[in-house]
């Protein structure tokens, strides 16, 4: 219901984030919703249950988003701890072949968050990706919410992130970068938090605008 009211006032694009969106059991259902209403649909996810959950919403997804935050398997790794998996880096090389391979048609858009722990061996992700059909997106380090707690340990300077990225664009020119500077807004994005309130980007974090869980089911 909350989706459907959504794409009555305008929503033309859904991203399925978390958290890890592909915990929930009823995810393949949302997206196939989503796509029903004619929404691109977008799966943000850190790849350890991809595998074995695409096939049921292959067709109803336009999008994958994967995380790469470095080109040093031991800092990605240090940076994306799972119980899970042994290697996640190696993991989400491995996804993105598989997906260039048997799913040509849904984009995929690698994540990396430029931080003080990681902006050194960023720009050789480039490298390791040339050859794929993705998208590369660099986003600046946000310290909100829990990551105020480590603002001392990964805030980089406005400048500093820029100047990586366009020495990643001059270095990789036919690579499709975007960037994402911390606390730029969107005013069309819309997000719903998992209590169901309907919130708003400002230069400040978000704000709630409504709360969907009132609406009749």
């Amino acid at each position: 219901r909350s989706i459907y009211t959504l794409k009555e006032q305008g929503l033309e694009g859904i991203n399925f984030t978390g958290g890890e969106p592909l915990l929930r059991k009823d995810i393949p259902e949302l997206v196939r919703y989503s796509k029903s209403l004619g929404l691109t649909t977008i799966l943000t996810t850190n790849g350890i249950l991809l595998e074995r959950k695409l096939e049921e919403m292959a067709d109803s997804l336009d999008f994958v988003g994967l995380p790469i935050d470095s080109s040093d398997p031991a800092v990605h790794n240090l940076l994306r701890p799972t119980p899970a998996v042994d290697d996640h880096y190696r993991l989400v090389h491995e996804l993105i072949d598989i997906m260039n391979k048997d799913y040509a048609r849904i984009g995929i858009k690698i994540n990396t968050v430029v931080t003080g722990q990681n902006k050194d061996t960023i720009i050789g992700i480039g490298e390791r990706i040339q050859g794929k059909t993705v998208a590369w997106k660099l986003s600046h380090f946000v310290a909100s919410g829990y990551g105020k707690n480590f603002r001392e340990k990964f805030d980089v300077p406005v400048g500093e992130y820029l100047r990586l990225v366009e020495e990643c664009r001059s270095t990789y020119p036919g690579q499709n970068i975007v960037d994402a500077v911390a606390h730029d807004c969107d005013e069309g994005c819309r997000v719903i938090s998992p209590e169901g309130q309907l919130q708003m980007p400002t230069s400040t974090g978000l704000v709630s605008i409504g709360d969907l869980t009132t609406l009749s089911r």
